[in-house]
């Protein structure tokens, strides 16, 4: 026998036995399953941003699942404790010669009152609008100073109202502007404020470079303000704004870009001429005329979040950036980070409270997760809901509900089904 091979053409290519080939068929079966933010452990899981179920129905095969509607309130709060956005702190330098506290004879005790301590605001979580924001701010400033005097001021006891902080929106410009119809102040919003909050899994917001606190939502840098006075009492430095105007009456009327009613008269009319030196020894200038105030130098950005992202724990999908990035260049100490399988779903808040938003696959919901190999019992679901900075939502409760839809392979027999369609039958 030589070692030649044989020709490839007297090889034996045809049989007339061919193995006979098998295929596997499978029928795509889909489940829904609808939850309710009411179905939870209230015990376990106190809050309805966290919560797990148990399935009534293991589903087996899951070749992949959608969020397929969600209805999801909308009355959600823009500050709240857990958020970090609820307080700030303020000086004031007491300029008022004829206050109540300093009149003789307890002028002597009463006069550093007001000149040391700092004072907070903390104002009701909820939603505001921007109108509503500036009442709230101006009654607490207030409230904040008349608390001290009430408190501290002889005699006792006090019943002094303090009322000089006014606080004003301006719809045009969108911004927020404090003011003072007599007495200067130091808006102290470079000053870090612990919270105790109560959920463990909320981030520290104060190292981001927005939303890290109140002064943030109302258009303000991470830095201290001090008040402008306008008309300036000092004649070496005759310094002001030009929508500062005088009206007929003598008043002096400190107008939000000339497009707002007057909101911040002065509390003395100017008796004499602005600048020149107070016969009144309790101060270097004459203050009669004379208002404080502080422009916040960016947009307000009260109206909350837009989008919740929906976990479910071992079965995200999402890629997501990590935000408040501030040295993506750097060779060393780069935070340029991101997140693969983050998130399950993301929903899109389109109303303003108050009210109730409801979305499907067929509006802006556009997820899916698909498994390969299909998942091949699925038990248990963890639901997290969250914004893009971590902040857990505060649905304070509100009941909400989505479904979820479950698309399942099974194995199956081919059959060929002969089916009669009767004339007055309508598909």
């Amino acid at each position: 026998m030589s070692g030649i091979p044989p020709s490839p053409l007297s090889y034996q290519l045809n049989t007339n036995h061919p193995l006979t080939r098998r295929d596997q068929y499978y029928t795509l079966d889909r489940k829904l399953l609808t939850v309710h933010s009411d179905d939870r452990d209230i015990c376990k899981w106190p809050r309805s941003n966290h919560f797990e179920i148990e399935l009534p129905e293991t589903m087996n095969n899951v070749q992949s699942m959608r969020l397929v509607e969600c209805s999801m309130p909308t009355n959600y709060y823009t500050f709240s404790n857990d958020y970090q956005n609820t307080r700030f702190i303020f000086t004031i330098t007491e300029k008022d010669p004829e206050a109540d506290w300093r009149q003789p004879p307890h002028t002597a005790h009463n006069w550093p009152l007001l000149s040391g301590p700092s004072f907070e605001v903390v104002i009701e979580e909820g939603f505001y609008c921007p109108e509503e924001l500036a009442c709230e701010l101006e009654a607490k400033m207030n409230s904040a100073v008349t608390k001290l005097l009430r408190e501290k001021a002889q005699p006792q006891p006090n019943t002094y109202t303090y009322t000089n902080f006014r606080v004003h929106y301006d719809k045009v410009a969108q911004k927020y502007y404090f003011g003072n119809i007599v007495d200067g102040f130091q808006l102290k919003f470079g000053y870090r404020i612990m919270y105790d909050v109560q959920c463990p899994l909320t981030p520290n917001v104060w190292e981001q470079y927005t939303k890290w606190g109140l002064p943030s939502y109302l258009g303000f840098e991470k830095e201290n303000y001090d008040s402008h006075p306008y008309p300036h009492p000092d004649p070496a430095d005759p310094t002001g704004k030009p929508d500062v105007m005088l009206d007929p009456s003598g008043m002096t009327a400190f107008w939000s870009c000339c497009h707002d009613p007057v909101w911040l008269p002065p509390k003395y009319q100017p008796t004499i001429t602005p600048g020149t030196p107070n016969p009144n020894p309790t101060g270097q200038y004459d203050v009669s005329g004379v208002v404080q105030f502080v422009e916040a130098p960016l947009t307000m950005k009260i109206l909350g979040e837009r989008v919740i992202y929906m976990e479910v724990d071992k079965y995200n999908n999402y890629v997501e950036l990590d935000p408040y990035s501030k040295s993506t260049n750097s060779m060393y100490n780069n935070d340029y980070r991101g997140r693969n399988n983050s998130a399950f779903a993301k929903i899109p808040i389109t109303t303003l409270p108050y009210g109730e938003t409801f979305d499907s696959r067929n509006g802006f919901l556009q997820n899916i997760v698909t498994f390969e190999p299909p998942i091949e019992r699925i038990s248990r679901l963890k639901f997290t809901f969250r914004y893009h900075d971590g902040r857990l939502v505060d649905f304070q409760d509100f009941p909400f509900n989505f479904t979820i839809a479950f698309n399942r392979i099974q194995n199956e027999i081919p059959r060929q089904y002969c089916i009669r369609v009767p004339p007055t039958f309508i598909l």
